[in-house]
């Protein structure tokens, strides 16, 4: 979720993975909102190398 600020940091400075794409609209929550996804990469030798 893009307002998931928290999880964000940990995927980009935590674990090196790279913010790929943002989708608004993406999916809907349990009380109806809309909400906006936010896409990561990270390939195996990325992840074990860091």
């Amino acid at each position: 979720m893009l307002e998931n600020k928290r999880a964000q940091y940990v995927y980009e400075n935590k674990i090196g993975a790279r913010k790929t794409g943002v989708k608004e609209n993406a999916w809907k929550d349990q009380t109806g909102k809309w909400r906006t996804a936010v896409y990561y990469e990270l390939n195996r030798e990325e992840f074990y190398n860091r």
